[in-house]
């Protein structure tokens, strides 16, 4: 989710979007607005290449499909885009391997006037806005293509997961997990703590921060970050970190928000961050929500909101019809949830939003309604279930959406890892390399299998 628009991947690998249009961001050939989902069909939008995973930033987007292609639409102006000018784009262009040294792309990251890209090689490649040091190659300057950062950055490790905020950047090496960040640090939203108001390459935080606990995902928005070690415990640094208990908290180093004891059994499975709070997916499908300086409940609308909201609680899953939670995903306008049927359901924060924040919800907003979770009907999706992991056995499933893969929903395969509609090399990144949490005692047969763990 972007601050105005949301995009949603299919189970047959297409895109619907749906928010404020006016850079082109939704992907459709204009500027048109459209608050019910539109398609992007892999067949003619993607030349017939399933969408493994999307990223939308304030006014740009962002995909790539199964024959690791890299796509790019929305605003350019700065140049988020990376496409060698300034010209915005009303639908996808495509940026092929060869791109990148014939290496597929994995990932893609959209930040407030930039983009970050990882390959399945491990190499990181950024390109846009770089007055903070976001883009990460030593400087402040734009990049109107995309550029590799340095290998030497990064100890010549090899990465596996990229996410931004909204003028910072993090990384992941494949290798232990160790956390790089850079960009933006006002209020110490990088971690590693420095006073400097931006820093600009990448510099590793020690496992020690993390009681020495490799990092399995993160998250960040404006001026704070989240992670989650391989142990399921989330931490977080920067300004007003929301979770900790008390109002404006704020840490230039990681402060530990919980895990097991906070909750419970296997801990935090991913975790997505917006400007005012953050959503938290539990191990077993529960989702929880943080606030931020006391910011509104109204996801809760008439029910009883806890004694102490500033620290983490967790949504009644009767809001979702007791459905477990596949994925989140939190803007600083509206949030969004795709639970194991395949089902998205969206809701706002209040009622005054701008018009083009309230059409991102992709249904009519009436009256206050816009504050519960609502499931956008299944005929705007044309009967087909959001997500990718559908097709697949109900154990494999869950192994795969407990990857570190940035979009938990947004990949994998029909029936086997090894479909043929997908590049060997980046299943074996995002099944192999990629799996970095713990196995769980009450883990599945196909968890434990995949994680090379002989079953009891």
């Amino acid at each position: 989710m972007g601050d105005s628009l949301s995009l949603a991947i299919t189970y047959n690998g297409d895109i619907y979007s749906f928010g404020d249009n006016k850079f082109g961001q939704l992907g459709i050939g204009s500027t048109i607005p459209r608050g019910q989902p539109q398609l992007l069909s892999c067949e003619t939008s993607f030349d017939g290449h399933d969408v493994v995973m999307v990223s939308a930033g304030d006014c740009h987007s962002s995909c790539v499909t199964s024959d690791g292609s890299l796509w790019l639409w929305g605003f350019n102006v700065e140049p988020a885009l990376g496409l060698g000018d300034l010209v915005n784009r009303l639908a996808p262009v495509r940026i092929r391997p060869t791109y990148f040294n014939n290496s597929p792309v994995l990932m893609v990251a959209c930040g407030c006037a930039f983009t970050v890209v990882l390959t399945t090689s491990g190499r990181v490649w950024t390109c846009g806005s770089g007055d903070l040091g976001m883009l990460g190659h030593g400087d402040q300057e734009d990049r109107n293509t995309l550029t590799e950062i340095t290998a030497s950055s990064f100890g010549n490790q090899e990465i596996g997961m990229i996410a931004v905020g909204a003028q910072h950047s993090l990384a992941i090496t494949r290798e232990h997990g160790i956390l790089f960040t850079w960009g933006a640090n006002i209020g110490g939203g990088l971690g590693v703590g420095s006073d400097s108001n931006y820093i600009t390459i990448p510099c590793a935080i020690s496992p020690a921060d993390f009681d020495g606990a490799g990092i399995a995902s993160m998250s960040a928005s404006w001026q704070y970050s989240m992670v989650v070690t391989m142990e399921g415990v989330l931490w977080a640094c920067g300004a007003a970190i929301p979770g900790t208990g008390a109002a404006n908290t704020c840490s230039k180093k990681m402060v530990r928000i919980g895990g097991n004891d906070v909750f419970g059994e296997g801990g935090v499975r991913m975790i997505t961050c917006s400007r005012h709070h953050a959503m938290i997916v539990r191990c077993d499908g529960a989702v929880w929500c943080t606030q931020r300086l006391q910011f509104a409940t109204s996801v809760l609308a008439n029910q009883t909101v806890p004694d102490n909201a500033l620290r983490p609680w967790m949504l009644p899953r009767s809001l979702f019809h007791n459905e477990d939670i596949i994925v989140a995903s939190a803007s600083s306008t509206h949030c969004g949830v795709v639970t194991r049927s395949g089902r998205l359901y969206t809701w706002a924060w209040d009622a005054t939003m701008k018009a083009e924040n309230i059409i991102a919800l992709g249904y009519t907003v009436h009256t206050g309604a816009n504050w519960r979770p609502r499931a956008i009907k299944k005929r705007a999706f044309k009967k087909v279930a959001i997500g990718r992991w559908h097709g697949m056995a109900q154990d494999r499933a869950e192994a795969f959406v407990m990857g570190r893969y940035s979009k938990f929903a947004s990949a994998g395969g029909e029936t086997s890892y090894s479909d043929d509609k997908f590049s060997d090399e980046v299943l074996r990144v995002m099944m192999q390399d990629l799996f970095q949490f713990r196995v769980s005692r009450v883990a599945s047969t196909g968890m434990k299998n995949l994680l090379g763990h002989t079953p009891p």
